[in-house]
């Protein structure tokens, strides 16, 4: 099967809604990646068992402990900003967003 490269790189293009003003560069490139997929098809893995990932493994994992905390009082009493028991703490993206 020819492949017309130019009209790939094209269609590239428009799928990715860019522009590219070098397309011979690509064609080039287009080509080398095609032709190293044709030498992977080429490999012969009928000997060879699939590579199962580590990832179906079940992961040895604590177990959770569920501790009372006993000092709330503490960090209520030393919070600057607090409404009775509630703490009010500053907002993490309004502080990122001003440096």
């Amino acid at each position: 099967m020819k492949l017309d490269y130019k009209k790939e790189i094209d269609t590239l293009c428009s799928l990715l809604r860019i522009e590219v003003q070098d397309r011979l560069k690509y064609v080039e490139h287009l080509k080398k990646m095609l032709d190293w997929f044709k030498v992977l098809d080429e490999i012969d893995l009928k000997d060879y068992k699939p590579f199962i990932h580590s990832g179906f493994h079940k992961l040895l994992l604590r177990e959770d402990k569920i501790l009372q905390f006993k000092e709330e009082n503490k960090i209520i009493k030393n919070f600057p900003e607090k409404i009775d028991r509630f703490l009010k703490a500053f907002s993490p993206i309004k502080e990122s967003k001003k440096r």
